[in-house]
């Protein structure tokens, strides 16, 4: 079985927590940024994520995610050895697990059966070989989100007990400035949950802008290789 070289992180995770470390690979070659994150139900029911990310460049470049310490979060990139990632501290249970580069994801559910368990995954990013959503909103012109997460062939969640939607960082989504139309283009071929939500300012802060989200209507669509699939909401 092929092993992800744990040298290029230099990081070892404790021998009394589980690990998902791997390589992704790029056809063609890599470019933006690329995402690794996972989000899980542990043995207890607690749902747990994380996420890393970088740009791509010319040189070497690693950044580690530390915000859910103890678990941990680790991505690299160097143009010798390729794109490299850790998830470290991880509690038994069930993991999506995703990498996600412009609008393509791949994923993958992984299972953490034991204390030391240690999981190898290859990730292919292939952006010769997609699908587009083109997504018709039938009232009026307005400002929208839509996104798009993995689920299964039953239309269910990939990780049962975890919501279809997907968390912030495993799906595609777009959001939509005064029109009724929106296309996601560079899809994975595969089984997902489209959700459409309107959003309104509800004004800035030092924090940021605050803006509320209020579902209109969601429906599992196929995307299929070269194809465009159309849907209208709500």
């Amino acid at each position: 079985m092929w092993k992800a070289p744990l040298i290029l992180l230099l990081i070892v995770g404790s021998a009394t927590a589980g690990e998902i470390r791997g390589r992704v690979r790029f056809h063609p070659e890599p470019s933006g940024e690329v995402r690794i994150s996972y989000e899980g139900l542990t043995k207890g029911g607690k749902q747990i994520s994380d996420m890393a990310g970088l740009t791509v460049g010319p040189g070497e470049s690693r950044v580690w995610c530390t915000t859910n310490d103890p678990r941990r979060t680790g991505v690299k990139w160097s143009p010798d050895t390729g794109f490299t990632f850790q998830c470290l501290e991880l509690p038994i249970g069930k993991y999506l697990t995703a990498v996600k580069n412009g609008n393509f994801l791949d994923w993958k559910v992984v299972e953490i059966g034991k204390d030391d368990d240690v999981v190898d995954v290859e990730f292919v990013v292939d952006h010769e070989h997609t699908g587009t959503v083109h997504v018709n909103i039938s009232k009026g012109r307005g400002d929208y989100e839509v996104a798009v997460a993995p689920i299964n062939n039953d239309g269910q969640p990939l990780v049962p007990g975890l919501a279809p939607e997907g968390s912030y960082h495993i799906r595609v989504a777009a959001k939509i400035k005064r029109s009724r139309t929106a296309t996601l283009e560079g899809i994975r071929p595969g089984r997902y949950h489209l959700r459409l939500r309107s959003m309104k300012q509800l004004g800035s802060g030092s924090s940021g802008t605050a803006t509320m989200l209020t579902p209109l209507g969601a429906v599992n669509v196929n995307v299929e290789l070269g194809k465009e699939v159309s849907v209208t909401l709500p």
